[in-house]
């Protein structure tokens, strides 16, 4: 150990006498620039963010630059854009635009600023150089790869056995029953039959009002009729759903679970939940199913529609599917490039092992090691959910909502309740003064029996807290205090009075019941273009390697299928990746 200690301290010298040999230290982007970036830019302009659509993980993607041209010039810092916006001090910014999240306006001191310099001066040297995926992160498939158990797709088998024997599967039980010497056990009773039926379908016994009246039922068929009635029954949905929704990781919370206090109700979340019951008890096509809940926001046009049909909010509602991922990042602490980053590998995470049947997540830092799933696969298949869930062009969960009806729509059922509650509060105004008149005049009457002087006295002691009164005072509003006070209107109102009550309540009615109303839909859609995407190397959200387009894993296609979804359509709103994913998934598991 102290000999390696040696060897290690030389090395060191080395590198750094042959760094100081011609004087000033050479600088290189990794070892130098990137920290100083990470710090004050990256959140920005890289992992966490894509603003002016600059990037500064890397040189290329800096002398590439943004909407505002190249961010430096090698070899001349003095007309680099980014080395200019440094020294004046306007980058990093005094103030974000950017809401929910902690900013600290920290600048670049001169130490930091004369490094940049002196490495855009030397020509911003890097490591990195431009390359195609190497054959660690995109090997290429093998006839013994695509023969690989998992992913060899199914053949039908005609059953074993005679037909008379029951159903198909009862014929392939049966044969294999047999070739261990055995054999179906004896039919069970009735009362047996009914109950497991009952708990299969609905997760709950008969009532025993529902097993009387099956086991008294003499008539042919009773059983199928029976399964047929309990397959159109809410609770076949409520039972079976609760399965795809564990799948999925249902909550109808956002956060998770290792801080309370960051876990919070997820306004009209449920209809997800809902939307799954309501797809089980109509018997969705699995098809539909599947497209709805991948790309439910790019089968209509619901941005330039006129109103929503219920296809469209049943679409909408749809994509809550790829909203479970656990996102604490509607706490401004927790709003971080790394966070925002595993939201969207844990959406995919969640998506391949309920959909493709795959745990390929361990394929975020390297290719799969046995089965034929590589780092290229994964990032091919996290660039189809970029756009709708970037980190880059973060939107906060507490946004994160479409709403039941156009914006248009939104916007006249607003002015038209803004009026209504307006009528509705100058009639309820109305009604109080009405009700105080009564009053007045009621009290009135009342008090015309007693003399004058008594009646300013007793006016005065109901006007002083109880505990201030005097004697003589308190007397007078135990005896006399009822008189002031009127508790039912309707017996001591006259009938014109009654009526003019009522006809004002009626309107008031009546106008609450014309305001409009809409609801939040927890969907997921793109909001923005879809933007170049990297793999991750060794799974770095802030270490970009080679760019990868946007496919289906290779082994999961047919043999000379490709693995890229097609292109966006020239104007397009959306990328239609996800759509042209949920096409491929669908069709492969209906194929299955």
């Amino acid at each position: 150990m102290r000999l390696f200690g040696v060897y290690l301290l030389v090395a060191v010298q080395s590198s750094l006498a042959a760094n100081q040999s011609h004087g000033a230290p050479r600088y290189t982007f990794e070892a130098d620039v990137a920290p100083i970036f990470r710090n004050y830019c990256w959140k920005c302009h890289g992992g966490g963010g894509l603003a002016g659509g600059l990037d500064l993980r890397r040189t290329d993607l800096i002398v590439r630059g943004g909407n505002s041209g190249p961010a430096i010039v090698p070899g001349n810092p003095e007309r680099s854009l980014l080395f200019q916006k440094l020294v004046q001090g306007a980058m990093p910014p005094k103030k974000t635009t950017e809401e929910n999240v902690v900013y600290a306006p920290l600048q670049t001191n001169a130490q930091q600023q004369g490094v940049i310099r002196a490495w855009i001066k030397q020509g911003a040297p890097g490591q990195w150089r431009p390359r195609a995926l190497d054959e660690s992160e995109d090997p290429p498939l093998s006839d013994e790869d695509r023969s690989w158990w998992a992913f060899v797709p199914p053949q039908r088998v005609p059953p074993p056995g005679d037909p008379v024997n029951g159903s198909a599967v009862d014929r392939y039980l049966l044969a294999a029953l047999k070739t261990n010497g055995l054999a179906f056990a004896r039919a069970a009773e009735p009362r047996t039959i009914l109950t497991r039926l009952y708990l299969d379908l609905t997760g709950l016994p008969p009532s025993p009002d529902v097993l009387r009246e099956f086991l008294k039922d003499g008539a042919p068929k009773r059983y199928e009729r029976k399964v047929r009635e309990l397959l159109q029954d809410v609770g076949f949905g409520r039972h079976w759903g609760q399965y795809w929704l564990d799948a999925a990781g249902y909550s109808d919370v956002t956060g998770s679970d290792n801080d309370g206090a960051i876990i919070k109700l997820h306004d009209g979340k449920w209809r997800y939940r809902d939307y799954v019951i309501d797809a089980l008890n109509d018997n969705m096509p699995y098809d539909q199913f599947v497209r709805e809940q991948i790309a439910g926001d790019e089968l209509s046009d619901w941005r330039n529609a006129a109103s929503y049909s219920e296809d469209t909010r049943r679409q909408l509602i749809a994509t809550g599917f790829l909203r479970q991922a656990a996102d604490t990042s509607g706490e401004k602490e927790l709003n971080t490039p790394d966070i925002r980053n595993r939201v969207l590998l844990d959406t995919v995470q969640m998506v391949s092992s309920s959909l493709m049947g795959v745990t390929i997540h361990c394929a975020q830092c390297h290719s799969h090691k046995f089965d034929p799933l590589s780092q290229a696969d994964y990032y091919r298949l996290v660039a189809i959910f970029e756009p709708a869930i970037n980190p880059r062009f973060w939107r906060h969960p507490g946004t994160r909502h479409l709403w039941s009806v156009p914006d248009h729509q939104r916007l006249t059922i607003d002015r038209a309740n803004d009026r209504l509650r307006a009528e509705i509060a100058q009639a309820n105004k109305k009604l109080q003064g009405l009700k105080e008149a009564i009053r007045k005049r009621v009290v009135a009457e009342r008090l015309k029996a007693l003399p004058p002087s008594l009646r300013i006295d007793l006016k005065a002691s109901a006007a002083i807290a109880k505990e201030k009164r005097t004697p003589v005072q308190a007397y007078l509003s135990d005896r006399l205090g009822s008189l002031l006070h009127v508790d039912d209107l309707q017996n001591v109102a006259t009938e014109a009075e009654r009526e003019s009550i009522a006809a004002i309540q009626s309107g008031a009615a009546q106008k609450k019941k014309e305001m409009g109303s809409y609801f939040r839909i927890q969907a997921l859609w793109e909001s923005e273009p879809a933007t170049a995407f990297y793999l991750f190397q060794q799974g770095a959200y802030d270490d970009p390697g080679p760019s990868v387009t946007p496919g289906f894993p290779r082994v999961m296609r047919t043999v000379g299928g490709a693995s890229r979804l097609p292109e966006p359509v020239a104007g397009a709103v959306t990328s239609g990746r996800r759509k042209a994913f949920a096409v491929i998934l669908a069709v492969a598991n209906l194929a299955n």
